[in-house]
C-alpha cells in the first residue's frame, strides 16, 4: 500500500539503506499507526474532564508544534542541494532553428 500520502513513503524508501529498502517505509508507516492509536483514549479522557473543544485542541496544538520544531530544526532545513546528493536537474537552453544547421 505504501502509506496514505505517496509522497512520504518515496521519500523514506529514497533515505534507507539498500538492505532495509522495502523493509523501512512499511514499518515506520505502521509505527506511525501505532503511536496514533493512543490519540483516541487521550482524546476521550480529556473531553470527559474538560469538554470536547478542549480535547481534540490539547492532541492538535502538541502535535503542530513539534512538526514545526522539527520542520524548522531538522538537518535537511540547512542543507545545500550539494550536502544532500540531490541537484535538480538543469535544463539546457534550446537553440533557435536557424542555429540547428539546415537540413
Amino acid at each position: 500500500m505504501q502509506g496514505a500520502w505517496r509522497v512520504t513513503p518515496a521519500h523514506l524508501t529514497e533515505m534507507s539503506p539498500d538492505t532495509i529498502r522495502g523493509f523501512y517505509p512499511g514499518v515506520t508507516y505502521q509505527l506511525g499507526n501505532c503511536l496514533a492509536a493512543f490519540n483516541l483514549p487521550i482524546q476521550e479522557r480529556l473531553a470527559a474532564s474538560h469538554g470536547y473543544p478542549f480535547a481534540p485542541t490539547a492532541t492538535i496544538v502538541p502535535v503542530l508544534i513539534a512538526v514545526a520544531v522539527l520542520t524548522l530544526l531538522g538537518k535537511e532545513a540547512a542543507a545545500s542541494s550539494s550536502a544532500t546528493g540531490w541537484a535538480p536537474r538543469r535544463r539546457r537552453p534550446r537553440r533557435a532553428r536557424a542555429d540547428r544547421g539546415s537540413a
